[in-house]
């Protein structure tokens, strides 16, 4: 701006001086033609002129200038939090002073172990069969005498489902007793609720003297029994595996001093069980035979060195970045076959907003940008809502060329 004032005033004063110099020699030639004859005009019209289009030269270099001195823009942005995400990898070495790698290093363990285990599981499959529902009467004899009924006898109930006497009851006079019976046919009709049962077998007489009533319901018309299938034995070995892992994982983690468990691989290289698949049973046993790897590494040195990558990304770019810790994820790509590095996955999420003390924008490629132009290149960075442009004074409509008449402040 100084510079600038500085070539105005230059110009000014060298306007002003030229022109004075001009009149003056106007002056001098005019006196010196009035000494002499007459001849023509000529001269002293040319030196009008001349000095005429210097003084409008000037008028215009001094306005130009005075333009260039004046105009300013001010583009104020109102910056958003965006969401942001990086993914890169990472190598976890147990020698990493040692490690050739291109990616960021970190040290680790890394473990490969062979293991055999076995343990027994519960059938879940389940087949349904038929069978003879039972359950427990209560049998009144209303005779003034002992009245006597054989196993097998009937009790037949009002809805004309039939059961049976499994033993021989004896129920003296005026008296009752518990007896336990059983449906005549297989199925779920037996199973019935409390009900109230006459004895076919005697008179008719008799039936409403020696009858029968059940408080309980009949149950066991249809029985679910355990049958070994592949499923079985496929979530059994599955469940052993992870059983396995989890145990073998925790006692490596106390034995590095707690380092975490970043990633592991296993497979199964052979599995037995007993019975053979079909057969009804509760249990069974499985037999397996595993292979496993694991990487281990401490959880807060991934987190620092993801929270470095993500910074380092973004705020080149002129923003700051708030990481969210939570959002760190990490998956194991592959170990080398030396067994001694890994390469793992890392993700990372934050939150960017502009930074107001790093000058992001290249101001050169705004030189001569409409305020629709402006508001047009802010749009492309997610770190910005909205902005805002103010030209002074009122006759500008672009953006000076001068950097240091762009001013951009953020909110």
């Amino acid at each position: 701006m100084k510079l600038v004032i500085d070539v105005a005033n230059f110009l000014f004063y060298f306007g002003v001086t030229s022109i004075n110099y001009l009149n003056k020699l106007i002056s001098l030639k005019y006196m010196s033609e009035k000494n002499k004859p007459s001849r023509s005009s000529r001269p002293h019209k040319s030196y009008q002129h001349i000095a005429f289009v210097f003084i409008i030269l000037a008028v215009i270099l001094i306005l130009g200038v005075s333009y260039l001195a004046l105009s300013k823009v001010t583009i104020t942005l109102t910056p958003s939090d965006a969401k942001i995400s990086h993914e890169f990898r990472m190598t976890i070495s147990e020698e990493p002073n040692m490690s050739t790698s291109t990616n960021s290093v970190l040290a680790g363990k890394i473990i490969r172990e062979q293991v055999e285990a076995s343990g027994s599981s519960m059938v879940e499959s389940e087949n349904e069969i038929e069978s003879q529902a039972e359950g427990e009467v209560v049998v009144y004899n209303d005779r003034n005498v002992t009245q006597n009924l054989v196993a097998t006898t009937r009790l037949l109930t009002t809805d004309g489902v039939l059961f049976r006497l499994e033993n021989r009851i004896t129920i003296p006079a005026n008296s009752s007793v518990k007896a336990k019976v059983y449906a005549d046919k297989k199925g779920a009709s037996g199973n019935i609720g409390p009900s109230t049962f006459t004895i076919p077998g005697l008179s008719t007489d008799l039936q409403s003297l020696v009858y029968a009533k059940s408080e309980t319901a009949m149950s066991g018309g249809v029985r679910k029994i355990g049958v070994l299938t592949e499923s079985d034995i496929e979530r059994a070995v599955a469940d052993l595996e992870n059983k396995i892992l989890k145990e073998r994982t925790e006692e490596t983690k106390a034995e590095l001093n707690n380092m975490d468990l970043i990633g592991i691989n296993s497979r199964l290289t052979d599995n037995n069980y007993e019975p053979e698949l079909g057969q009804e049973v509760d249990s069974f046993e499985v037999n397996i035979e595993m292979e496993f790897e694991a990487v281990f590494a401490n959880k807060e040195d991934i987190l620092e060195m993801a929270k470095y990558e993500l910074k380092n990304k973004t705020e080149s770019e002129g923003q700051y970045v708030n990481v969210d810790p939570s959002s760190l994820k990490y998956e194991l790509i592959s170990i080398g076959a030396s067994g001694k590095e890994a390469e793992i996955k890392i993700m990372i999420e934050g939150l960017a907003s502009l930074d107001p003390n790093k000058d992001m924008f290249d101001k050169n490629l705004l030189v001569g940008f409409t305020e629709d132009d402006l508001k047009l290149y802010f749009s492309q960075f997610e770190s910005i809502e909205k902005i805002k442009v103010e030209f002074s004074p009122f006759w500008v409509k672009k953006v000076p060329i001068l950097k240091d008449h762009i001013i951009i402040e953020v909110e």
